[in-house]
C-alpha cells in the first residue's frame, strides 16, 4: 500500500501524507480533508511542517495538497505546531515528528508512534 520514495529520490507532498497517514492510522484523506478528530489534526500538523521542511514548496502549495488551505492556514497550523514543541512535555510531539522525518528520509517505514504496529 505505501509508495515511500527510495533513501535519496526527492519527497513529495503525497509521500509525506501516506507516512504520516501510516504514522498515525489515519487515512490520506482523513489529513487532506477537514476532519478535526486529535489524530487527523496532529497527523496534518505535521504533515505540514514536514512539508515545508522537506519540499521547498512555498505555503500556498503546500495549502493546495490539504484541502485547498490557504498560506496563512499552512503557516499558522505550523507556527502553532513549533510552539507547542517549545512547551515543557512535548516528549511524544518531539518523537512523533522525528520519527516520521526519519521514515522519509530512509525511504522505509518505521512501527507506528501510536500503536506500536509497523505499516
Amino acid at each position: 500500500m505505501t509508495k515511500f520514495s527510495p533513501p535519496g529520490e526527492r519527497i513529495n507532498v503525497a509521500i509525506i501524507i501516506e507516512a504520516c497517514a501510516a504514522a498515525f492510522d489515519v487515512s490520506d484523506l482523513d489529513i487532506r480533508s477537514a476532519r478535526k478528530n486529535a489524530e487527523a489534526v496532529r497527523a496534518r500538523a505535521i504533515a505540514m511542517l514536514l512539508a515545508k521542511e522537506m519540499t521547498g514548496l512555498s505555503l500556498q502549495e503546500i495549502g493546495a495538497h490539504f484541502g485547498q488551505r490557504d498560506g496563512s492556514s499552512v503557516s499558522a497550523r505550523i507556527a502553532s505546531l513549533n510552539a507547542q514543541l517549545n512547551e515543557p512535555g512535548q516528549y511524544e510531539l518531539a518523537r512523533d515528528i522525528v520519527l516520521v522525518r526519519a521514515t522519509l528520509q530512509s525511504g522505509g517505514l518505521r512501527a507506528s508512534p501510536r500503536t506500536g504496529r509497523r505499516h
